[in-house]
């Protein structure tokens, strides 16, 4: 296996490292701002029901400012999630052109080159297959598998 290989293969796991963990930090992120935000509407439901213990009317003021902390807060939990799953997103220039599937609103990331598109294609396809070689070659070394 050559250097090439090597350096493709440290690249894509350290990509896929990435991805992990902004996937995550994003789950992380979403269970946090819940709890803060579904401790704070606790406290402040709390604070609105004491008069009913003297069989009094709550303070329909906190209520009303829990429930609409409630709404906020499950809206801010879920944007700072997906605000940060998005930064997990598969780029797309990792595969060949021809294996690559199109799916509304995802843009490719490959960077554009001067290249002709066949020559182009070609060497992504020949890039493509020695990554998916080396991977194959790592993976035989590491489970033992030969074909004598």
């Amino acid at each position: 296996m050559d250097d090439e290989a090597h350096v493709a293969l440290f690249e894509e796991s350290i990509k896929a490292s990435n991805r992990t963990t902004h996937a995550v930090r994003a789950l992380t992120k979403f269970i946090v701002y819940e709890a803060a935000y579904t401790l704070a509407v606790v406290v402040l439901l709390g604070i609105a029901l004491v008069p009913t213990f003297a069989l009094e009317e709550p303070w329909w003021v906190l209520v009303f400012m829990a429930a609409v902390l409630a709404i906020a807060g499950l809206f801010h939990s879920f944007s700072s999630a997906f605000g940060e799953l998005n930064a997990s997103e598969v780029r797309w220039g990792v595969l060949p052109k021809s294996l690559r599937r199109s799916a509304p609103g995802v843009e490719e990331t490959a960077m554009p080159s001067k290249k002709p598109a066949a020559e182009r294609e070609a060497s992504e396809i020949d890039a493509f297959e020695k990554r998916s070689r080396a991977e194959r070659a790592k993976y035989e070394r590491l489970y033992g598998i030969t074909y004598d």
